[in-house]
Parts: structure tokens; sequence; C-alpha cells
């Protein structure tokens, strides 16, 4: 939905099928992490690389268990589970999935790829272009009950706290 807003065709598929993708010319780039660029060895297809303050894609994660294999774990088990869990994960988690993703950028850059930082005036029409997607998303959620728009902006506000520190 945002690929169309912002000028682009969306075209779907597996995250292995981008080096394929790419080199029959089925699309001419797409985004990613930086370290997607090294592990599918798609570096010489790509020879530019926009770094978007904040980033422009993020990933989601979660583990999940069977309840009943939850309530056989012994109480000690679970309180260790526990303890690495939430909020410890998810800190843990993201601070080596921004390591992992400097050390890519880092490798990119002296594979010679030509490393672009936009100005503020791209980052604001980039923001202006999203704003309505943004807008319908939020709308969407208010209809099943949530204030949408509060949880956004606490996790704006945290997300921005955490850029900063």
């Amino acid at each position: 939905m945002h690929d169309l807003a912002l000028g682009a065709a969306p075209v779907f598929g597996p995250a292995p099928a981008f080096y394929e993708m790419l080199s029959t010319g089925l699309i001419g780039g797409g985004g990613n992490f930086y370290d997607a660029v090294i592990d599918f060895s798609i570096a010489e297809l790509v020879p530019h690389v926009v770094v978007v303050p904040g980033g422009f894609i993020n990933g989601m994660f979660y583990i999940a268990m069977n309840e009943a294999k939850w309530n056989a774990l012994s109480e000690e088990d679970r309180a260790a589970i526990e303890s690495l869990s939430g909020r410890v994960f998810s800190e843990t988690a993201g601070r080596a999935m921004d390591a992992r993703n400097a050390v890519a950028l880092d490798k990119l850059t002296a594979q010679g790829l030509q490393i672009h930082e936009p100005d503020q005036a791209f980052l604001d029409a980039l923001q202006a272009r999203l704003e309505p997607i943004r807008e319908k998303v939020l709308a969407g959620a208010e209809g099943h009950g949530v204030d949408a728009r509060a949880a956004y902006d606490a996790l704006r506000e945290k997300a921005d706290r955490s850029a900063t520190n």
C-alpha cells in the first residue's frame, strides 16, 4: 500500500527470491535491512543504498509457545523464560539488530556501494506521502474499539526517545 503512495508498484515474493527478482529485472530495487543486501548477495545488483533515519522498514518477531506445553513447564522454567522475555527480549534483540545493520552498512560502504543520506526536504516529502496511509490505518483500528492514535503517539514517542539515547 505504501509502495503505491511512493510511486512504486508492489511486487510480492519471499525474501530468498530477492536476488532472482533483481537479477531478472522484475524489480529495480526494494526496501530491506542492510544485512539482507549482504545475506542475499545482491550488492552487485543494487549500487545505491538510501539511509532513512529511524529506518523505513521494520520487522516484528515474537516467541510463542503452545499453552499446554507452557503449563507443563516447571515454575522455575517458566520464571526463567519470563525473565528473558518481553521487554528484555525486545531490547536485546533490537540492539543486536541495530548492531548487525551497522556492521552491514560499513561492509556495503567498503564494497563501494553509494550510500545516500537524504536531506530534510526529501524526508518531509516522504512523510507527507505516507501520512494518508498512516491515517487510514489508524482510522481502521479505531473502528475496532482501539485508541489507535494514543497507541501510535505513545510508540512514536518511545521510538523517538530511543533514537536519541
